[in-house]
């Protein structure tokens, strides 16, 4: 199922439905038994100079965030250039929680998503998470 939200969609594996809260950012969860949190908050281009977001704009952002929060160091760093430019890390924020964290552009518009669980229950949802992230396809309109 492609799971469609305005400003970008993005392909659900089995047992993922939206649950966003009102006045949240655009939330997935699995369900019902679902351990796990997928957030979007997206930032689309919208006139003027587009901007040229590469991997290396991303990994910048991705450090930010590391050094401007609580997270720690991000770990499992990735990188990764095409069609939907992709830059992520994991974080360990305290002994109990993990999250993930993706920057996802397709040169104009960019995406920060993020996973957070239970430190203990990190598996195949996260997996499952990474998919979505991979699948997102930003919407254009009058650009």
């Amino acid at each position: 199922m492609r799971a469609n939200c305005g400003a970008f969609s993005a392909d659900l594996p089995v047992g993922w439905a939206d649950t966003t809260d009102a006045n949240a950012p655009f939330t997935l969860c699995k369900q019902p038994d679902g351990v796990g949190a997928l957030q979007f908050s997206i930032a689309r281009y919208r006139s003027g100079v587009q901007p040229k977001i590469n991997t290396s704009v991303l990994l910048g952002w991705l450090q930010e965030l590391a050094e401007s929060s609580s997270r720690g160091p991000a770990e499992s760093v990735m990188q990764e250039d095409g069609d939907l430019r992709l830059a992520a890390g994991s974080f360990f924020p305290d002994s109990q929680t993990f999250a993930r964290a993706w920057y996802a552009s397709d040169g104009a518009n960019v995406a920060k998503v993020t996973y957070v669980c239970a430190k203990q229950d990190v598996g195949s949802e996260l997996v499952e998470a990474e998919r979505i992230v991979r699948s997102i396809r930003f919407e254009h309109h009058g650009t």
